[in-house]
């Protein structure tokens, strides 16, 4: 795996001594990182540093950044932004100045991955190499330096899977025609165990659908049964059948104790962390009327405490244009969640288009084969 990187021997910002420079350099936003790289190789080397994270911890610095993740499987092109939230009144007449994208080294693309986020990192768990052939291959994303690196392969490979994390620990959930339909990756020791299936033969569907963050436990979709899964004593527990939140298909997002999800058409459901009774509710306000329109793949991700929808738009260009075939944007929208005799309610106060994807990504089939996976993560830097 990566290595660290050492604290540098001269001197961060003359005339000042270096633990007086990395608490000023510790304090900048994580968007200001890559002009501070330009500045010296001492600062460039510092910013990738452990002793420079340490030191944002310390001081209360530490930001959520988010990652976006967008698959192509017309050209097999995947990428990597860091999206960044600009500090500005909500008002402000340029929208799309709320958010800022940086490109990541690109990823060779695995489709129907899935990721997982445990510390600085970011593991990105099998898929398809091609439209055949599915992989278990582990990469790893150091947030820290922004550099891509092998990690320990699944023991079995997986596409149109799910994954957890329980206690640093990442669970690997689904794969089709192959008994072992879950592996956990101790991600300190790099070493993959697999954990008894809670029932036996083989199904087209094994899925998580959530975490129960009081318990630690695991819901997982088997068919059309649920189970918990206790991640301390590896032991199952039935769930019952399969309810509406198991068909949710975004992964979990927690603000101000409260879970959100969102399904493949944008709807927005909650439930409270640690109701027992599972209910789950909808945003109503945000899905009776001003949701979002002609949703690719929508993904909702924390970013500064606020809860954001991130989706692809489909253009089909028409015959005569130069550029024809299918094309994609990327779009976001800000919701905001408030509280009213129990009931929670949600409005979007901003929805725009946020980013215009690479030329290669812009020139889709015009045969409409295409297939586009947009993913947010966040990671706490």
């Amino acid at each position: 795996m990566s290595t660290t990187t050492e604290p540098p021997s001269e001197v961060l910002i003359p005339p000042l001594p270096n633990d007086i420079g990395l608490n000023i350099l510790a304090r900048i936003p994580r968007h200001r990182h890559p002009i501070l790289s330009a500045v010296s190789k001492p600062v460039r080397s510092i910013l990738s540093s452990p002793e420079f994270f340490a030191a944002r911890s310390l001081l209360n610095c530490s930001q959520n950044i988010a990652y976006l993740s967008i698959v192509s499987s017309f050209h097999y092109h995947g990428y990597w932004f860091e999206v960044y939230r600009i500090p500005r009144p909500i008002a402000h007449a340029d929208r799309n100045s709320l958010l800022r994208f940086a490109r990541v080294s690109p990823l060779p693309v695995f489709l129907y991955s899935v990721t997982a986020v445990v510390g600085h990192k970011i593991y990105v768990l099998g898929g398809f190499t091609d439209l055949s052939r599915t992989s278990s291959a582990v990469w790893v994303l150091d947030c820290r330096s922004r550099t891509w690196e092998r990690g320990p392969s699944m023991r079995a490979p997986r596409s149109v899977s799910s994954a957890a994390v329980v206690g640093g620990e990442i669970y690997a959930i689904g794969v089709h025609g192959d008994e072992l339909w879950i592996e956990v990756l101790d991600t300190v020791t790099e070493r993959w165990e697999a954990v008894t299936s809670p029932v036996e033969g083989k199904y087209a569907l094994v899925k998580m659908s959530r975490i129960d963050e009081m318990g630690g436990r695991i819901r997982v979709r088997v068919g059309l049964k649920a189970f918990w899964l206790d991640p301390t004593n590896r032991t199952w527990e039935v769930a019952g059948d399969v309810d509406m939140l198991d068909l949710c298909y975004s992964g979990q997002c927690v603000v101000d104790g409260t879970s959100f999800w969102c399904d493949h058409v944008g709807r927005i459901s909650y439930a409270e962390i640690g109701n027992r009774n599972e209910s789950r509710r909808l945003l109503e306000s945000v899905t009776e009327g001003n949701k979002p329109k002609d949703l690719y793949w929508p993904s909702l991700v924390v970013l500064e405490g606020r809860l954001v929808m991130v989706w692809g738009q489909r253009i089909d260009g028409s015959a005569s244009s130069t550029a024809g075939g299918v094309k994609m944007r990327v779009w976001c929208a800000e919701v905001e969640v408030v509280s009213k005799n129990g009931e929670l309610s949600g409005g979007v106060l901003w929805s725009e288009k946020v980013l215009l994807l690479p030329e290669e990504m812009e020139e889709m089939s015009h045969n409409n084969k295409f297939f586009f996976h947009c993913a947010c993560l966040s990671v706490s830097l």
